[in-house]
């Protein structure tokens, strides 16, 4: 509710839910918990990428993809600003596909499937070699 009233109604079902989990603080930091949740590389392997949920408006409703949602937001929040964070949300009220990607590039200066890439090395860095190979897969 205070998202809608401070941002604007965001149509992206990726930032509403990643935006919530991400400053819920229910005393786990939200990218503890996504670590935490994450087994082995197989588990970023076979789930939908950050970039496709982000850009296709798409979420499963899985506790995983709750805690990814949440620990991706926070992470931008931790790198950019909230600022820049907020400005994401607002912009998303549209549509999705070139848009938010275009929207997402001119926001942080990268594509977002170059700052999931940064997001899954930052705190999976001994998967670092699995990861590159999921991000060359992906790409």
């Amino acid at each position: 509710m205070v998202a809608n009233e401070e941002l604007g109604r965001s149509r992206n079902k990726f930032l509403i839910e990643g935006l919530a989990k991400a400053f819920e603080f229910d005393f786990r930091n939200p990218i503890d918990e996504f670590v935490d949740e994450c087994r082995s590389p197989y588990d970023l392997r076979y789930s939908t990428s950050i970039a496709d949920q982000l850009i296709r408006n798409g979420f499963d409703y899985s506790s995983f993809s709750y805690s990814r949602a949440g620990a991706f937001v926070r992470y931008l929040a931790d790198k950019y600003g909230i600022a820049k964070t907020k400005e994401l949300y607002s912009a998303s009220t549209a549509d999705t596909g070139q848009k938010f990607s275009g929207d997402f590039e001119r926001i942080f200066g990268s594509p977002v499937e170059e700052s999931e890439h940064a997001f899954y090395l930052k705190y999976f860095s001994l998967w670092a070699d699995a990861i590159d190979s999921l991000w060359v897969e992906r790409r």
